[in-house]
Parts: C-alpha cells; sequence; structure tokens
C-alpha cells in the first residue's frame, strides 16, 4: 500500500515547453494582481463577531460577546484569531488589516511552495486565478488560513518533515477550524509511519495542550460545542436535498480522485472531506458567501492532485477532472462577482460611522439584530442577535420568542428586509415574531430602510420614550441617506465592475487609511455606564 506520492512517476509524459509555462505563470500573475487591488477591500461583517471578544476584553475587562455577565456565550469557531485579535485591539489597529495581511503572506509562500513542489505549475497556475481565493484571503475571517494549514501539512508529510513547525501546525489546526482536528489527526498518524520512536512526546504535549484547553472553556462558557453548532444544527429533509445537490460537482470529483489515486494518505483526506461534506448537507449554511463551506475542504484537494498527482492520471479521466476544476472555477467567479457586488457597497462604512456615533448611547439600551458583525463590535451596545449566533437561550430554543422580546425590551431594532417599503422582511429567524411584538408593543417607530442592495434593507425601528428619541433618530437618518450613495445597483456586468473597482481601488486608498487610523473608533471614554 502507497502512503506517499509516487514521485518517479509523474514524470511520465511530456511537459509544457518552457515558454507557453512561463506564458501561464506570467497570466497568472497578472490576474493575481487585478484581484488583489481589486478585493482587498471586501470584509465580512461576522469576522467582527470574532473581534468583538478582544474589543471587550481590553475595554471592559471580560471575555464575551456582550460587554456584561448576564451570559457568557462562545459565539465564534476560530479561536485562534480571536486570540491573535488581542494584540491588534491592545494597539488600536483594526484586527481585520491584520489578518488581510497575514493571509496575504501565507498566499505568497503557498504560491511559493506549489511552484517548487509541481513539475508542472497547474497548481500554482490554479492558485493565482481562482477568484475565491482573494474573497477569503481578505475577509477577516479564517478560511484561506485553514487552506493554507491542510496543504502546508500535506506538503510537510511528502517531504517527511517533522519538525517542529510540523507539529506546531497540527496543534494549532483545531484553533482555526473545528474540522481542523480530523485532520490533525490524519497529519499525526501518518507521521507515525516514517517516526515511530520519536512521536509519543509531541503527541502527549499537544493532547494535554487539547484537553486543557477543552476543560478551560467548558468550565468557562458551560458548554460543550460553540454556540455555533446548536444555531447551523440539522435542517429540514428538503435542505438537506438541496445541499446536496449543490455540492454535487464536488461528491462527483471527490469520488474519481479516490478511484484513480492509490495514495493512501490523500485517499483518507478524500474520506475525511467527503464526510465534512455529507455533515455540511444537513446544517443551515448561515453566511455561506462565495462557497466557503466547500471552498474550505475541496480546494486543499484540488491543489494537492494538480502539484502532486495530475500527471499520474490517463489523460481521459485527466479530461473529466480538468473539466471539474473548470466548472469550479466558472462558480467561484459567479459566486465571488455576486457576494462582492452585494456587499462591496459603502454599507459596512455606513454602519461603522452609524455604529461610532450610537456610542455615546450604549447605556441601559439593548439592540436587536441579525448581523451581529461591525454594529455591535462599534457601538458597543448589549445587544442580542435574533439569529442566535451570539446569543445561547435564542440558539438553545431554535429561535426568539415572543416572551423573550418582552423581558429583554430592546430599544433598537435592525430586521432583515428584502424589498424597500412595506413590511417586506426575510421569512427566517422568527422574524415575523419580532415584528408582531413591534406592533402590539407600540413601543418603536419605524425610522426608514438601511441599503445593502437593490434587494437587502435594514429596516430600523427605536423606542418612542427613549430620552434621547431625536438625536438617536437623527443618526439613523444620517446612516440611511448615507447607504443610497454609491451601491452598486447597476453595474450588472462584471467587466464594467471589476473596471470600477480596480480603477478606484487603485486611485484612492482612503479606506486603508481609515483603517490605519482605527483609534477613531475607540469607545468614548467620557461615557461611563455605572
Amino acid at each position: 500500500m502507497n502512503f506517499f506520492t509516487p514521485f518517479a512517476k509523474q514524470k511520465l509524459g511530456q511537459l509544457i515547453p518552457l515558454p507557453l509555462m512561463s506564458l501561464l505563470l506570467i497570466l497568472g500573475v497578472v490576474t493575481s494582481i487585478f484581484f488583489i487591488i481589486t478585493f482587498a477591500q471586501f470584509s465580512v461583517d461576522d469576522s467582527y463577531i470574532t473581534f468583538r471578544y478582544a474589543r471587550n476584553f481590553w475595554e471592559f475587562g471580560i471575555w464575551n460577546w456582550n460587554p456584561d455577565k448576564v451570559e457568557f456565550v462562545e459565539a465564534y469557531t476560530n479561536p485562534m484569531y480571536a486570540f491573535i485579535s488581542l494584540a491588534p485591539e491592545y494597539f488600536g489597529i483594526n484586527p481585520v488589516l491584520i489578518f488581510k495581511f497575514g493571509n496575504f503572506c501565507l498566499f505568497l509562500f503557498l504560491v511559493y511552495l506549489t511552484h517548487r513542489e509541481g513539475i508542472k505549475k497547474y497548481a500554482t497556475f490554479y492558485l493565482l486565478i481562482y477568484p475565491s481565493v482573494y474573497i477569503h484571503m481578505f475577509s477577516g475571517l479564517e478560511t484561506f488560513t485553514f487552506i493554507f494549514f491542510y496543504i502546508y501539512l500535506y506538503i510537510l508529510l511528502q517531504k517527511k518533515e517533522f519538525h517542529f513547525n510540523f507539529y506546531l501546525l497540527i496543534f494549532l489546526f483545531p484553533f482555526v477550524r473545528p474540522e481542523g482536528l480530523i485532520f490533525s489527526l490524519i497529519y499525526y498518524y501518518f507521521s507515525i509511519e516514517w517516526k515511530k520512536p520519536h512521536v509519543l512526546r509531541p503527541a502527549l504535549i499537544i493532547a494535554s495542550a487539547w484537553i486543557f484547553y477543552f476543560i478551560f472553556r467548558y468550565k468557562y462558557f458551560n458548554t460543550f460545542l460553540p454556540n455555533t453548532f446548536e444555531v447551523k444544527g440539522f435542517s429540514s429533509l428538503n435542505y438537506v436535498l438541496n445541499n446536496f445537490l449543490d455540492f454535487k460537482f464536488e461528491f462527483i470529483f471527490l469520488m474519481i480522485l479516490f478511484y484513480l489515486i492509490k495514495v493512501y494518505t490523500f485517499r483518507t483526506l478524500i474520506v475525511a472531506t467527503f464526510c465534512i461534506l455529507l455533515f455540511y448537507t444537513v446544517s443551515d449554511l448561515q453566511m455561506n458567501y462565495a462557497n466557503r463551506f466547500s471552498f474550505h475542504v475541496i480546494f486543499p484537494i484540488a491543489i494537492i492532485y494538480l502539484t502532486y498527482f495530475n500527471e499520474t492520471v490517463k489523460i481521459p479521466y485527466k479530461i473529466i477532472l480538468g473539466i471539474l476544476l473548470i466548472i469550479f472555477f466558472g462558480q467561484s467567479l459567479y459566486t465571488s462577482y455576486r457576494e462582492i457586488r452585494h456587499q462591496y457597497s459603502n454599507s459596512l462604512y455606513v454602519l461603522k460611522n452609524m455604529a461610532f456615533n450610537l456610542q455615546d448611547f450604549r447605556c441601559g439600551r439593548i439592540m436587536l439584530l441579525g448581523d451581529a458583525g461591525i454594529t455591535p463590535y462599534i457601538s458597543t451596545w448589549s445587544t442580542i442577535d435574533f439569529i442566535g449566533l451570539a446569543n445561547r437561550q435564542i440558539a438553545m430554543n431554535k429561535g426568539i420568542s415572543m416572551s423573550y422580546l418582552e423581558k429583554k425590551d430592546p430599544d433598537l431594532i435592525f430586521l432583515f428586509a428584502s424589498k424597500k417599503g412595506g413590511e417586506d422582511l426575510f421569512p427566517l429567524f422568527n422574524q415575523n415574531i419580532i415584528l408582531d411584538y413591534i406592533n402590539l408593543s407600540k413601543k418603536l417607530e419605524k425610522i426608514g430602510y438601511i441599503t445593502w442592495h437593490e434587494s437587502y434593507y435594514y429596516a430600523v425601528y427605536l423606542k418612542k420614550t427613549d430620552p434621547n428619541f431625536n438625536e438617536i433618530r437623527n443618526i439613523i437618518l444620517r446612516a440611511i441617506e448615507e447607504s443610497k450613495n454609491d451601491n452598486i445597483t447597476n453595474e450588472r456586468l462584471v467587466l464594467n465592475w471589476a473596471k470600477r473597482e480596480f480603477l478606484r481601488n487603485v486611485l484612492n486608498f482612503k479606506y486603508f487609511k481609515d483603517e490605519l487610523n482605527f483609534n477613531g473608533i475607540k469607545s468614548n471614554p467620557m461615557v461611563q455606564c455605572n
């Protein structure tokens, strides 16, 4: 049974002529530069859910999503990002910039590794031109870091480099995403096959550290699993079937590779990836932007195949796999454009400005919303996340209830709306119950709609009896007016949109200047809550 790549077999067949290979790599580099400049400003609202813990730690002395001890909740699944964000928060630097830069460095290193390891440079070319790489590299979430760990550990395994960095990556992998534990165990098991006398000590150290962390977080949060596991639990059969069909090409790709590649290590990774995708089919895949729940496990498999195994596959199968890779690329191009078009407006910046102005009114007030990222993060208001990612009681009860709303009595509410005007709310997350509460209690007044794009709005409601009603209302109205500007509602052609964003990012670095001057969004020290 083969445990490692048959390097000798990779040399079968003629290499691509050097000039053509060089031309492909030049094309890949040019495409990469275009995507880097175009997508560099993209950030995901959900990334600030994690960063809020570090901010609350330094500003309020508590490790929790809300700056209080009412309910301790673990709303993140990427503890490594949560802990690392302590450093930039302490120095007043936007954490998302640190992770953008860090992932960009990992990307450059991965380009170097694939170029060094592959006889033909297909993997390097595919890595350079794949749009989703850049979406996830700059999102602020952990997706690209997970991909790097996955691929780099396989390369170290292939080269039998079982040194400190190998064991460090195995230790850290579960702290990037929970699935990392599965792959850490797989990679460690295969390292045993080649270094049996020396594996006991690192195994004891790593296992002890994992157990210590698990016990600590259980004692602190009083739960075995992060809150997201409760929210994204098992869905309806119809939803499962739809998810399975969405992953059809990924499943076909994995099954063909399993049949063709006789290397035991790679086959084990394929089986693990297949099982993870099956798990996702029964989950409620919220925030699946740019197909991130399949991308983070399928893309590493594709890169490893192109790096080590492409030349061992017969031409008919190579064509089939090539077609599937082209399909993945096409899906990536479409979803990246769709997501960036929907989120690349100035909406995050509008929310940032609004939240900063709301800081002065945070004492004794509660905000209710579904996008639990940048608005709670900057405003520092006590917040109810009606989706439940950051509220354990809502997650455990599978949604918000009328009794919970009556008990909490929120002062400011943001609801997801699909059309401006009327009550066109998304039929999700028990928003109908929230709307019933608003109508029955008669405590809140609708202020208007903050625009994300042409089919996505925030309907905003404010408590009528708030002593600062006019001041808060004016802040919301200003955000509503600002959100109407610079939204990509007419840029339906990819080339028109890409040209505009590319030129704007080359000529205007205001975004990065604003983010580097991050001290401006720190809480007003004059606002003291009893």
